[in-house]
C-alpha cells in the first residue's frame, strides 16, 4: 500500500473514531510515522487529543487510561491540510444550478455571506476528507464584489457544526468579472471598486445625510456600502481573486493607496 493510501486509511478511520462530539472525548493517535508542522517525523509517535485539541506530540507521550486509542501502525500522521478557497459544501454539481449556492444576483453583492448555504450532506466533503482536508475557507462566487468567505471544518452532520466562523473575508474577483463590471476595461472595473470603498467611507460618515437624501447617489445600495465597512477598518481582508499578474499588480497598487 503506498504511504498516499495508508494516509487515506488513516483519516478513515479517524473520521469514525470522532463520530461522537470530539469535545467530550480523549484521542491518543499510536504507532505511526508522525509529521509535525516542524521538525523531523517521529517513528512510533503518539498524537494526543483532547476536547479537540492537540495536547501533545513525541515518541513518549502519556496516554490517559479513558483515551480512545487509535492505531496508526504503519499508517502517516499529518496535521490536516487547510484549503484555503474552495466550494467545497456549497456546489454539487457545477452544471446544475439547483446545487450550487456560491451566487447571488449582481455583481455588487458584499454583503451575501456563504455559510448560509453550507450542505453537511454534500458528497464532496467525505471525499476531501479522505484525502486529508480537515478545514476550509469557501468562496462565492466568480462575481465582481460577490460576497463574504467563510472557514468551516469537514466534520459535522449540520451546518452549524461546520461552520466555524463567517465573515473571514470579502472576495474580490480582479480577472475577467472586473472587465466585466468595467465595461469592457479592467482599469475601470478597479477605478468602480476604488470608488465603491470611497463611497462605504462616505456612507460612514454621513450617514444621516443619507437617510435624508441630501447626499450624491453612491455607487451601492445601503447594505452592500455597511458590508465593506469591516474591510475599510482592517477587521476583515479582501480577498482578492486574480487571474495574470497585471491583476495582481492592480490589487497591489489598490492596497498601497488604502
Amino acid at each position: 500500500m503506498s504511504r498516499l493510501a495508508r494516509a487515506a486509511a488513516l483519516a478513515a478511520t479517524l473520521a469514525s473514531a470522532v463520530a461522537a462530539p470530539v469535545r467530550a472525548q480523549t484521542i491518543a493517535i499510536t504507532g505511526g510515522t508522525v509529521h509535525p508542522v516542524s521538525g523531523p517525523a517521529i517513528e512510533n509517535g503518539t498524537v494526543l487529543i483532547r476536547d479537540g485539541r492537540i495536547v501533545a506530540v513525541g515518541r513518549e507521550v502519556a496516554i490517559p487510561p479513558d483515551a480512545r486509542r487509535v492505531d496508526a501502525r504503519g499508517k502517516v500522521v499529518t496535521p490536516g491540510l487547510i484549503h484555503p478557497g474552495t466550494n467545497l459544501g456549497l456546489v454539487e454539481v457545477g452544471s446544475i444550478d439547483a446545487t450550487n449556492e456560491t451566487d447571488v444576483a449582481g455583481d455588487v453583492t458584499p454583503s451575501f455571506d456563504v455559510a448560509a448555504g453550507v450542505n453537511p450532506d454534500n458528497v464532496r466533503i467525505p471525499v476531501a476528507r479522505l484525502e486529508g482536508v480537515t478545514s476550509a475557507v469557501i468562496l462565492p462566487g466568480s462575481g465582481f464584489l460577490a460576497g463574504q468567505a467563510a472557514w468551516i471544518g469537514l466534520l459535522g452532520d449540520r451546518p452549524e457544526s461546520l461552520v466555524r466562523r463567517t465573515g473571514v473575508a470579502t472576495l474580490a474577483n480582479l480577472g475577467a468579472a472586473a472587465k466585466e463590471a468595467g465595461a469592457g476595461a479592467r482599469a475601470r472595473g478597479l477605478a468602480r471598486l476604488e470608488r465603491l470603498l470611497d463611497d462605504a467611507a462616505e456612507y460612514e460618515a454621513r450617514r444621516a445625510d443619507f437617510r435624508r437624501n441630501a447626499i450624491q447617489p453612491l455607487a451601492a445600495p445601503a447594505e452592500e456600502l455597511q458590508a465593506l465597512l469591516p474591510v475599510l477598518r482592517g477587521e476583515r481582508p479582501l480577498y482578492v481573486a486574480a487571474s495574470s499578474e497585471r491583476d495582481i499588480r492592480n490589487a497591489l497598487r489598490l492596497a498601497g493607496r488604502r
